[in-house]
Parts: structure tokens; sequence; C-alpha cells
């Protein structure tokens, strides 16, 4: 038997964070009856004591007075709620309780939705590791209506060391977002004490309980700092799983006008992290980025685990060339394309061209005939520039080119991109997308990158959104940043100094 009347819990996933919240709810005497989709964490649900049913239907039909979320991503958070307000309720109502981190604006569509058929939805993210989760240690961010509050209070104690009220729906939401900010600067600050540390000779697992109690201490170098000491990171929520977080923050803050130079530092040092290989590791394992920048002890270049072999070609001076060639070098170098990537101007006479240019140097009509077609492609287009970066780093992202995706990257999040959908994209998977245009741009793309065709219906629904004329445009653009991709990887062309590869040659 629970508590405040509850006797059975829905819970929709079965992972880190949500397999903890079970196992304190089924010690507290509660019934739980939970749906994931991997069969693993289902017979894990089995062997801990859960009811496990087949869909959001069926959990729906056991009647539980209150249904948690625990969810990856917004595309997961829709179906859900899809699948919640379409199923019949023979047994009653539940209040459904979102614990993920999400942005605002798609939560707040789930409330919409819900509340339609009747169904009332709180915002109740929660702060701490599922190390944390599974001891009880678990800080709830309650928000929406007290009266729906009330009747979920017991649940969330069973599972959270504390649970705030923080306002209406929503305020949960950015209470994390101002939580995870923190947590993202402090780890990274243990990072980088943990390797000056090391590099000064002081052992690292003395240092950290050392400057733990003192006036520098935070709760990110006391959970993550002896990780960090020895190199062994830990698992519990990933790199990868953090670094979408950040970009739900970073687009939080963007969107209320925040300066977060901080925030955006950190977030690169993830980014870093992920090229480095440690994507699946616990966040702590940022300090793998300051572990690639040591000396190595054999020599004086860091030690960094992915770095790209050198270029296959010399970089060309001016005085290299010849008349055409020169011709080439001298359209690039006063072409708007060298204020808008102000590294393409290279420095002074004899600086080298960068990106595609160099290469082309060597064919400098084709290469002429080339830098014309980028340059209408991307000044002179119908597309707007955000959806003309989105374009750029699929087809950049598609062909593994560093330098390509980089690059634009930092256009394209500069014209509007979501961090969200380019990670999305920089990962390989479908992103979910708020915006009609972007989402036609997508499929063009990848249809055509997939298989070098648009089909029927693909072609109508992109034409109808986009027009002839901007989805030539779409079509140009992946034909022309693959000429370019294919020419970055096959002379083997560096991302932009400071950025780690993010694909290896």
């Amino acid at each position: 038997m629970g508590v405040d009347g509850v006797e059975r819990v829905g819970l929709v996933g079965h992972g880190r964070m949500g397999s903890a919240y079970a196992g304190h709810l089924l010690a507290r005497g509660y019934d739980v009856v939970v749906v994931d989709i991997d069969e693993t964490r289902r017979e894990a649900a089995r062997a801990a004591g859960c009811n496990v049913v087949g869909d959001v239907a069926d959990l729906v039909a056991a009647g539980p007075a209150v249904v948690l979320l625990s969810l990856p991503s917004e595309a997961a958070f829709d179906a859900t709620v899809d699948a919640l307000a379409d199923a019949p309720r023979p047994a009653g109502t539940p209040t459904v309780v979102e614990t993920s981190t999400l942005t605002i604006e798609a939560k707040e569509r789930g409330r919409r939705r819900l509340a339609g058929a009747g169904i009332e939805l709180l915002d109740c993210p929660v702060s701490g590791t599922s190390d944390q989760a599974r001891a009880g240690d678990l800080i709830v961010f309650a928000s929406g209506p007290a009266a729906a509050l009330d009747r979920v209070e017991g649940v969330l104690d069973a599972f959270a060391r504390t649970v705030y009220r923080v306002g209406d729906f929503g305020a949960g939401s950015t209470m994390k977002f101002l939580a995870n900010t923190l947590v993202g600067i402090h780890n990274a600050a243990a990072a980088e004490v943990v390797a000056m540390a090391e590099l000064a000779g002081v052992d690292p697992a003395v240092a950290v309980p050392v400057l733990a109690d003192g006036a520098g201490q935070s709760r990110m170098l006391e959970v993550r700092g002896p990780g960090m000491a020895t190199r062994a990171y830990g698992s519990g929520a990933t790199i990868e799983v953090y670094r979408k977080d950040l970009a739900i923050i970073r687009g939080f803050a963007a969107g209320i006008g925040a300066s977060t130079p901080l925030l955006d530092v950190v977030a690169d040092l993830y980014q870093q992290a992920d090229a480095l290989g440690a994507g699946q590791d616990d966040p702590g394992a940022v300090h793998r980025v300051y572990v690639a920048a040591m000396p190595d002890p054999d020599g004086d270049d860091p030690a960094s685990t992915n770095q790209l072999p050198p270029p296959r070609i010399a970089s060309l001076g001016r005085k290299d060339l010849d008349e055409q060639q020169r011709q080439l070098w001298d359209a690039v170098r006063s072409s708007r394309r060298a204020t808008t990537d102000a590294a393409l101007g290279g420095t002074g006479d004899e600086g080298g061209l960068i990106g595609p240019f160099n290469a082309w140097l060597r064919s400098p009509k084709a290469g002429h005939a080339a830098s014309e077609v980028g340059a209408a492609l991307r000044f002179e287009s119908q597309l707007d520039q955000r959806l003309l970066e989105l374009a750029t780093c699929i087809a950049g992202a598609h062909w593994k080119s560093n330098f390509e995706f980089v690059v634009h990257r930092r256009h394209a999040v500069g014209a509007g991109v979501s961090d969200a959908v380019l990670d999305a994209v920089e990962r390989g998977e479908p992103p979910v997308f708020d915006r009609e245009d972007e989402q036609a741009v997508y499929d063009c793309c990848r249809s055509l990158l997939d298989t070098a065709r648009l089909d029927d219906a693909t072609y109508d629904r992109v034409l109808d959104v986009l027009g002839e004329e901007r989805l030539v445009e779409v079509v140009m653009i992946v034909g022309y940043y693959t000429l370019v991709s294919l020419t970055l990887n096959t002379f083997r062309v560096p991302p932009p100094a400071g950025t780690p590869p993010i694909w290896a040659l």
C-alpha cells in the first residue's frame, strides 16, 4: 500500500533514472506498472518486482493514479503524450508527472495535448545522478497546480530527498536549467583543477578530498573528482546525454537574452570530450580533454587520442603561384566569404588559403568556377541563411567532413538553427524539428544523400513547403557541399585551429 491513497504508479521508461524511481516506490509499498521499449529493461523491471505491460494503453488500463515519465528525448515524450491522450481510461484518469530534461516548449505542447484529453501534466524534473537516484538523494523541482502536486506528493517523496515546489508549470524546468548550468560549469572546473594538480606533481587522489574540504568545495568536485583523479569516470548519465541537455539550456538562455560565456565554453569542452570518444562516459570524463592536452612524457606533443593525420598537400603562399592561380587567390581573398569566414583571408601575403581553396589552387580554372558557384549559393540564394546553413551541415556531417561541419555549424547556430538539431545531425540521427521548413530541408537532403533520389511523396511535400526555386537551390547545396566535403576529406584538411576533430580520417 502506498501513501496519500495512491496504490498503483505507472512508469514510462525503466532506464537508469526510471529504474531507481521504481525501486524506491516498490520499497514504499506501491504497485508499479512499467512500459519500456527495450526488452532488457523490461526484464530488469520484472526481476525487480514491477508489473510490465505491452504499451501505454495497457498501462492506463491498469488504473494507476499517477504516471511518471522518464524519457530520453522530445520525440519519445511526444509519442508518449499522444498515446496517453488517446488511451481509453476505464479505471480513471491519472495525473502525469514529467521528470526529464526537455525544452519548456515541448512540455507545454504536451500539457496542452493532455489537457485536451482531460489529463493533468506536471513539470517535475529531477536534479542528481543515477547513483544519487538509487541512493534516494534526488531533488525534485516540482511545478504545476498546487492541487495536482498534492495528489502526487507521496510518490515524489518516495524517491527524492527533497521536493521543492517552485511555481507554475514550466518553473520546474527553468530551475533544472539553472541547476544544470552550475553542474556543467562546476564539473568542468573540477576537471581543470584535477589536471592542474597532476601536472604540478600533486597526487590528484590526495588533492580532491583536501580541496573538497575548503572554500573551493563543490558537489561536482566531491562526486566526480575521485573518478577524475583515477581516470575511472564511472557510469550514469553520459556526456552524449549531457550535451543534449546543454543544447536545451543554451536555447533557453538565448530565448531570454541571457549572456552565458562560461556555459558556451563548457559546451565546447563537452563537445571536445565527445570527439575524444567519451560520449558514453560519465560527464566527469570531460577531464579527458585536459588529459589529451597534457605533455607526452616521451615528447612535447599533447597526448590526444584522436588527432588527424597531417594534410596531404602543402599550403601555398601567393608567391608560389602562377598567374591563373593568383587570380583565384585574389578572388577568394577579396570575396565576401573572406569577411564571413575570416580565416579564409589567410595571414598576409604568404598565408595560405584554408578550406577547399588551397586544394583548388592546383586546378585554378575549375577551382574558380566552383568558388563562384559556392558564392552564388551562399550569398545570392533565395533560401534564408538558417535553411542554407542547415543543408550545408547535413551534407558535411553525411560525408564526415570535420572542417565543413565545424565551420558551418557556427554559422547555423548564428542563423537560428538549434544546437539540439545540429547535435542530432552530427550523430547521424533524425532531429526533432519545430519548424516545417527545416523538416522539409532535412528530408530533401537526407533522401538525396541516402538514395540519390526524391520519391514522389517526398518531392511533393518538400515542393509544397519550399517552392521550386528554393528546392532547386537545396539540391545544388547538397551537390556543391558534397564536392567541398570530398575535397576536404581527400586532402585531409583539418578543422579550424583549436577545434578537435569529430570524425577521424
